[in-house]
């Protein structure tokens, strides 16, 4: 009668942690696309005006950023929108 109560469970992922795991994957993969960025430009872009490379240096990672998070979420709902079909 005066036991303990569940939560239920939301689903949502919400709180410090998740906040702090979020920033961490963030920062690496800014690391990673800028190491990517960088590497293409310098192999391929060597006689470009310095002003075009920092530029792009600046927003193509961020772009990356953003293009593998809608990967993410693209590949994530359809897992669980498989998982709900077979059920």
């Amino acid at each position: 009668m005066f036991g303990r109560r569940r939560k239920a469970k939301t689903g949502s992922a919400i709180g410090c942690g998740f906040m702090f795991t979020t920033g961490l994957l963030v920062c690496a993969l800014l690391v990673i696309n800028s190491m990517i960025v960088r590497s293409f430009l310098s192999a391929n872009l060597a006689n470009v005006d310095e002003r075009i490379t920092q530029a792009a240096q600046f927003v193509l990672p961020v772009l990356m950023i953003f293009f593998e998070f809608w990967f993410f979420d693209l590949i994530t709902q359809r897992r669980f929108n498989a998982d709900l079909d077979e059920e």
